[in-house]
């Protein structure tokens, strides 16, 4: 994997909602192609004794609906549970 640069700011909110200690869901949104799931990767990376869970969204097209975007992040997360 390439060196991780940059991504500070973020790295740092993350690392102060771990602190909470409380049972958390963080939703990581953008553009695509951006780094959102390097950046998730490399927080999990940096802390022992958390567990990430990856979730990707479907492709964008026009017959996908907002149901089957629940539906398919209802799956993933039924998958990554069980």
């Amino acid at each position: 994997m390439t060196a991780f640069v940059g991504r500070d700011l973020e790295l740092a909110k993350l690392k102060e909602l771990a602190r909470l200690n409380v049972p958390s869901l963080v939703v990581i949104k953008g553009r695509r192609r951006v780094g959102k799931s390097r950046l998730a990767t490399e927080f999990a990376a940096r802390l022992s004794g958390y567990r990430s869970i990856l979730i990707t969204g479907m492709a964008p097209e026009q017959k996908v609906t907002a149901a089957d975007e629940r539906e398919d992040f209802a799956l993933q997360l039924s998958r990554a549970l069980s």
